[in-house]
């Protein structure tokens, strides 16, 4: 019990890193609208960006293994430990 809820923790602790650096990205471009194109445009470029193989692919890959480990794991402990396994470390998500 004690180990599933360090587990979960590391797993909040990964999404929250992941929220922050969002919102940290979200106020350095706004600080910086003056030198950006409008944000229209960004958010375009970034779905645009998203949709081209190369820059998700990885990502994609890695999701791809985690969801079929879900399927085939019966163990929500071994499950949680993968996701954290492919998960950015806090030092590596930029």
């Amino acid at each position: 019990m004690a180990a599933d809820k360090d587990l979960a923790l590391k797993m909040v602790d990964s999404i929250e890193q992941l929220a922050i650096e969002n919102q940290a990205l979200s106020s350095v471009m706004k600080a910086l609208h003056k030198r950006l194109p409008p944000m229209s445009e960004i958010e375009s470029l970034v779905k645009q960006a998203a949709k081209n193989p190369l820059v998700a692919k990885n990502i994609r890959q890695q999701c791809a293994e985690l969801r079929e480990w879900i399927q085939n794991s019966p163990d929500l402990s071994e499950m949680i430990q993968e996701f954290l396994r492919i998960v950015p470390a806090k030092k590596d998500l930029n």
